[in-house]
């Protein structure tokens, strides 16, 4: 029996005796650029940009008492501290986003070079063969609700791209978080220190949430209820994971829509996103109240740890 010769860990290439010189080498893989927006000033980056749209979705009348002046009144909550935000509109809102950003310095209004109803996951959401879930809120979760739902991490795109405040960070907030807060005075004074140290770990991906992680392959706990893996009201993250996070939905969203055939919660969406794709947020307990921003110790380093104790200490003696 013929012994037969190992398989050698390397190619071996026969150079001819006469040849010249050796063939040219294959050119070595490059990997992916960073987009135009971040290679170049990355190092400057800092500080931390709140981002949040306020838009016109309920045609007749708003939604429970949720009027205008309401939401304009929970969004000034958090722009009179101080941090800085950046805002969209439509064209319903904006005479009263210009009104109250007028009063805040820190506060600036953008607009997308395309209306947020042309972007790529919005119009996902528009597939005229998709189902909505069987048991929601007529009154409330509507197409258009869904929709701009699933719209915020293009919104977070789009602020990164035009990054007005130079930042390295940046946290989703929804319009009129601040109605959730029962005390809001701990609360604002947490966002604003969260907002001046912002002495994160990372990379950072934080999202809060309520309930344990969906099985992977298994949608079943999310095509037809909402499901509070994820709160949905806040998030935050540093440029890069944020990007990676956009790039992952713009990429497996489609695989949802086509396999489900349902128009979802994005925060259901977001649930199988963690479940079915490499998107892993640093989760953290929480709810729809005062805890929603409060992330742990361990989201920071050393000296926030510390100024996040002693703040915490003085809010409860």
């Amino acid at each position: 029996m013929e012994e037969q010769q190992p398989t050698p860990l390397i190619n071996i290439i026969e150079i001819p005796a006469d040849a010249d010189e050796y063939p040219p080498r294959p050119p070595r893989p490059q990997p992916p650029a960073e987009p135009e927006y971040l290679s170049n000033h990355d190092v400057h980056l800092q500080g931390l940009t709140f981002v949040t749209c306020y838009v016109n979705i309920y045609q007749n009348e708003p939604f429970q008492h949720k009027n205008a002046p309401w939401r304009i009144e929970q969004f000034e909550f958090i722009a009179s501290q101080g941090v800085n935000m950046v805002v969209y509109g439509d064209d319903a809102t904006m005479p009263y986003l210009e009104a109250s950003v007028a009063k805040y310095p820190n506060a600036v209004i953008l607009h997308m070079d395309t209306p947020y109803q042309e972007t790529p996951i919005y119009k996902m959401c528009g597939d005229p063969t998709l189902r909505m879930p069987d048991r929601r809120l007529p009154a409330k979760d509507t197409f258009e609700y869904m929709a701009l739902m699933h719209a915020k991490i293009e919104f977070m795109y789009d602020a990164i791209k035009k990054n007005p405040w130079k930042s390295k960070y940046f946290a989703w907030m929804d319009f009129s978080m601040a109605y959730l807060f029962g005390n809001k005075g701990y609360s604002l004074e947490q966002l604003r220190l969260m907002a001046s140290s912002c002495n994160f770990k990372e990379p950072i991906m934080a999202v809060p949430g309520c309930w344990l992680p969906i099985p992977p392959n298994n949608a079943s706990a999310i095509v037809n209820n909402i499901h509070w893996r994820f709160c949905g009201s806040f998030f935050l993250g540093d440029v890069h994971s944020i990007l990676k996070f956009h790039r992952i939905y713009r990429e497996h969203y489609p695989r949802f829509l086509e396999t489900e055939g349902r128009l979802v919660w994005e925060v259901n969406v977001w649930a199988w996103l963690e479940a079915n794709t490499d998107w892993r947020p640093d989760w953290y307990a929480s709810d729809h109240n005062d805890r929603i921003i409060q992330m742990p110790a361990e989201f920071y380093n050393a000296t926030q740890q510390h100024q996040q104790e002693q703040t915490t200490i003085s809010a409860y003696e």
